[in-house]
């Protein structure tokens, strides 16, 4: 223990430190292979933090888009959202980011006590089997584009759910509700029978 920085330390001690929780995030969208339309993220920031900008960060073969620049017809414009590198070194402390989208956050949040939950969609193409992880990373920067909240390695979808293969099952069966006519809708049914019980599934998708 010591007064001043150039008196002789008298004295050791140790404190067991504290927790830190990261950014509750949430990132949605369809887990499936080759699809390319919305995923939406929400966040709760404390108010006191001051939140200026959200710096979204997706896995390199998940390219993201921001909703303006999607060629749809339904692409909300009021986001206002970029490309984000940090090729300036803008945000202190970190490096390059690819396939990085830095949303402004002065469209306002819903209040909920002390802080302020966001929410917005950007667009999203997903590959057909992931090559570098599923890893997210969301960095909350003030005007100054300090960091002041974060969360990093968030596995997305975060509802629980992901790819998953191998699974016994007999071949499928593809028929008919009537007889298919060129031009025409119709119902197809597709059969096929799990041979061993299947955990943590809540869809399966069908390609033709």
């Amino acid at each position: 223990v010591a007064r001043e920085a150039d008196e002789p330390m008298s004295g050791w001690g140790s404190n067991p430190g504290f927790a830190m929780q990261a950014l509750p995030v949430r990132i949605s969208f369809p887990s499936a292979p080759l699809y390319s339309g919305w995923a939406a993220a929400s966040f709760t920031i404390p108010l006191v933090r001051s939140p200026k900008y959200a710096i979204v960060t997706a896995p390199p073969d998940f390219p993201l888009t921001c909703p303006g620049d999607v060629n749809r017809p339904d692409a909300p414009k009021e986001y206002i959202c970029q490309p984000f590198t940090n090729r300036l070194g803008q945000v202190p402390g970190v490096e390059l980011l690819q396939n990085s989208l830095n949303f402004s956050l002065t469209m306002g949040g819903v209040p909920e006590g002390t802080s302020l939950i966001y929410s917005m969609i950007l667009g999203i193409e997903t590959p057909e089997v992931p090559q570098n992880g599923m890893l997210w990373e969301v960095r909350i920067v003030d005007e100054g584009f300090n960091i002041v909240d974060g969360a990093i390695g968030i596995r997305a979808p975060t509802s629980g759910s992901e790819w998953k293969e191998d699974f016994y099952i007999d071949a499928p069966t593809l028929t008919w509700e009537g007889q298919p006519q060129a031009g025409e809708t119709a119902i197809a049914v597709i059969e096929t029978t799990f041979a061993r019980r299947v955990k943590e599934v809540r869809a399966v998708l069908i390609m033709l």
